[in-house]
């Protein structure tokens, strides 16, 4: 990640949710474990910048907001929301 645009804890204060960005690479969001700073996760978006990341209230799934991408030739050039369950890292349906 080059940049960090958002940090956010899990409800339970046990993990932080690390936002951010490359020029190169796809957006994240790094899934810490505030004990042992180990990462116990890891979530890439397609945009390039993950501008925000939030956990549910029950701390179960993960979502992330994405910025349009700083470079004109990176697709896709809209920002958009993702959603991963917590537990097993994988990807929601988008919300509608």
């Amino acid at each position: 990640m080059d940049w960090v645009t958002n940090l956010s804890p899990s409800p339970d204060g046990l993990a932080l949710a690390v936002a951010g960005g490359s020029f190169h690479r796809p957006g994240m969001v790094q899934l810490l474990d505030l004990a042992t700073g180990q990462e116990r996760g890891r979530y890439e978006t397609r945009a390039n910048t993950v501008s925000a990341a939030v956990f549910t209230r029950d701390g179960k799934t993960l979502i992330a907001a994405t910025a349009p991408p700083i470079s004109p030739v990176t697709s896709p050039r809209h920002g958009g929301v993702y959603r991963w369950e917590v537990s097993t890292g994988q990807e929601l349906p988008p919300l509608r």
